[in-house]
Parts: C-alpha cells; structure tokens; sequence
C-alpha cells in the first residue's frame, strides 16, 4: 500500500486520529522491590545499601510516592564484628530547667572511647538527649527576699549602692533558682542615697607669711562644718588638710642684701672662774646707709 503524506490526508479524511492517550495504570498493591545489598562502607557509618523501587502488585514499577517512605528498607548495619564497637555514650542528666520543663544531657557516639559521627551508631536507637520534668517545678516555688544591706553612701550627696539577698524557696527549703519563674525574679541590687548630712572642711585663706625675709610659717583655720554648724574633726573625711605650712620671704632687692655684722666680744663679766661675753650683732645693708634690723623680722 502506497503511504500519503498526512497534509494529503487531511485534506480529503480529515484530522489524523490520536496515537497517544492518557491512561490510568494499576496502582493497587504498591510496595517497594529491593535489589541485593551492597558492599560495607565502613568509612561511611559502617553501613550497607540496595537499590529500593516502587512497584504495583504487577511487579511494574510506578512513582515513589504511591509507595510508603517509613516503610523502605535500604540501609542497614553491617554484620562485622570491626563494626561493633561503637555505641552511644551520654552524660548524667542535668538539673531540671524549669523555664524549659526539661532535663538534658549530651548523648555521642563512641568508637574505643573517641567520638565519632553519630552513623556509625545507626544499629541502635539514639538516646533521648532530653526529657521533661514538669512534674518536678511545683508551682510552690516562690522568691523570697531578704533584708536590704546598708546603703554604701555616706552622706546625701553622694550615690550608693544596696544589695539584697533572693532565694528560690519551696516549701521552706531554699532550691536551684531554675525551680523559680525568671521573669519575675525581684532586683538583688539598686541605686540608693542617705538623708545623712555630708560634713566638709571649711578653709580660711592662709595668713601672711610670719617673716619678711627667710624662712617663716603660715597658718589658717580649718574647721569642720555640716550645714553651717561647726562639728567635731573626726566627723569630717580624714586626713584634715593642714593647718600650717612653711613659706620664704623675700623683699626683692632687700632679702639679698642683707647681712648679719659682728662687734668686738666685750671682756668677760668674771674676773676669775667662769663668766660671759657679749657682743653686737646687727643686721645691715651694704649698698645702702648702715642700718639695724631687728632680729625678730628673720623669725630668731
């Protein structure tokens, strides 16, 4: 039979029919299908595979999702005894968190005492790494305050600190502060001040020096006073600022001048045993007329 082209055909026949249809294939008594397991990879958790395939109950296969996930079986432990050393370490259980409601500890798994990943431990169930403990965080369990401590400022106008201690308490005893609600835990510390007055010193201005050439003294008067009031000095911050100090007088050009001058001993007062001289001692200015300053003016 000769063949046309098919624009001849539908020209004189019509549309050409359809050659492909949608259909709806078996999908009952679907299953996975495995294939032989594979070699150990001991360096990948010491684990076997096989090939896993969906197929209905005519053995033909079909897409995953008409088959069940939990239920595919393609990895397993190997069977070897170099396999069989590893297991799950974990630690004692915390104390219960009762913010969370929950205890933890950390679970590893180990190989001759060494961690390693956890696949190498895929042939037995990992323990649970926590668990709750809402049974234990008793809704007794209430902070407590204790008295506030002195306030760490000594007078009005300076800011101090105060502290107090809070404890978690249940029935009477003191517990973990976990047993109690954070959120609601009262303040341990806060700024504070006192209604104590501040005692200060109050200075006067030092006086002249008490010579006019040389070394002499100045003083002035330190009292202690709070709010006007003279008080006793130990009420004030020690140490007490001095009171008297040393000073140099100089008059200019008369301070380096100035010298002391000498006259003859006079003959002893005793003519026989022991007696006394004296003398004339001046304090004069060379570069001006003789002059006699008394000997007070140099603090003698």
């Amino acid at each position: 039979m000769e063949s046309m082209d098919e624009d001849t055909c539908r020209k004189y026949v019509g549309e050409k029919p359809k050659d492909v249809v949608s259909c709806v294939g078996d999908c009952t008594g679907s299953g996975w299908v495995y294939g032989n397991w594979g070699e150990c990879h001991y360096n990948d958790g010491c684990v076997r595979k096989r090939s896993a395939e969906c197929r209905n109950s005519s053995n033909l296969p079909i897409p995953t999702h008409y088959c069940v996930p939990d239920f595919i079986f393609n990895t397993e432990r190997c069977a070897d005894a170099s396999c069989d050393q590893s297991r799950w370490n974990y630690t004692s259980w915390s104390d219960c968190d009762c913010t969370l409601k929950r205890r933890r500890r950390s679970v590893t798994c180990v190989r001759y005492g060494k961690p390693v990943n956890d696949r190498d431990c895929i042939h037995e169930p990992k323990p649970d790494e926590t668990v709750s403990c809402d049974d234990e965080c008793s809704t007794a369990a209430h902070w407590e305050t204790h008295a506030w401590q002195p306030c760490t400022a000594t007078c009005s106008s300076h800011k101090g600190i105060r502290r107090r201690h809070v404890v978690c308490s249940h029935h009477g005893s003191t517990v973990q502060d976990a047993y109690c609600d954070q959120r609601s835990k009262p303040v341990q510390q806060e700024w504070c001040s006192t209604n104590v007055s501040c005692t200060t010193w109050s200075l006067s201005e030092w006086s002249s020096c008490s010579v006019t050439c040389g070394t002499g003294i100045q003083r002035r008067t330190v009292l202690c006073n709070q709010d006007g009031r003279a008080m006793d000095k130990s009420k004030c911050p020690q140490p007490m600022p001095i009171e008297q100090q040393t000073c140099t007088a100089s008059s200019s050009t008369l301070c380096a001048t100035l010298r002391w001058s000498t006259g003859p001993w006079d003959d002893c007062s005793a003519t026989c045993g022991t007696g006394i001289q004296q003398r004339s001692v001046y304090c004069d200015d060379p570069s001006r007329a003789w002059i006699r300053i008394p000997d007070s003016e140099f603090g003698n």
